[in-house]
């Protein structure tokens, strides 16, 4: 991704997100993340696992895994804004989350995690050096033995979301992308019904990385 690509991703998030002055309207709410985190608290390791939620934006996953009991938590999101407004409705408890404002793509972890959560921002990835550069980061932030928990527009689902063009996935596609260094736990799909009224297909896997990470 070019400066000039980088520098309009973010403005057009950021307008997003000022545009969007309720969050209980946006297209992505969802007010219990239920399928993720019947995975997550049925994992052996469920107790002190640490979490990055990618793409965190204003979204209520960060909300849930507080109330689950979850005290690790790391949120990304590359709008400033989205951000702001997430820490605003949280209040207080703000402070138990690490917040970063990044491009996923762009992100150099000082740390790893056990758990990589991503919702919102996977299909909106289209160019080769992009997937690429997400598998990287993936790679270098997920700890061995860690768990990736990738929610992802179906094939059924929409072509575009909020003003800009999405990819599709089947858990093929998904299991070739990141490769043998990676397992295939569970999988479901998921009707997410907008504010709107408008379906959104998904399909939510969960897999378990079992290798050192692959050359890239």
């Amino acid at each position: 991704m070019n400066t000039m690509e980088k520098e309009t991703l973010i403005e057009h998030w950021e307008a997003v997100y000022k545009k969007q002055e309720d969050h209980q309207k946006a297209s992505w709410y969802q007010e219990e993340p239920g399928v993720v985190f019947e995975w997550l608290k049925a994992l052996p390791e469920r107790s002190g696992l640490s979490v990055i939620d990618i793409g965190a934006g204003d979204s209520y996953f960060v909300d849930q895994a507080l109330k689950e009991g979850f005290y690790d938590i790391t949120a990304l999101d590359l709008s400033a804004h989205a951000l702001e407004k997430a820490k605003k409705r949280l209040g207080k408890r703000a402070s138990e989350v690490r917040w970063i404002c990044s491009d996923v793509t762009q992100f150099s972890p000082s740390r790893t995690y056990q758990v990589w959560h991503d919702r919102a921002t996977f299909h909106f990835l289209h160019s080769e050096e992009a997937l690429k550069a997400y598998k990287k980061v993936l790679q270098t932030a997920l700890k061995p033995r860690g768990y990736l928990v990738l929610a992802t527009f179906s094939e059924d689902g929409p072509d575009r979301c909020s003003g800009l063009p999405v990819r599709q996935y089947d858990v093929k596609t998904l299991q070739s992308y990141l490769g043998a260094n990676f397992e295939l736990i569970e999988h479901t799909f998921y009707d997410h019904q907008t504010p709107g009224g408008k379906i959104q297909n998904f399909i939510y896997t969960l897999f378990r990385r079992v290798t050192a990470p692959e050359t890239l």
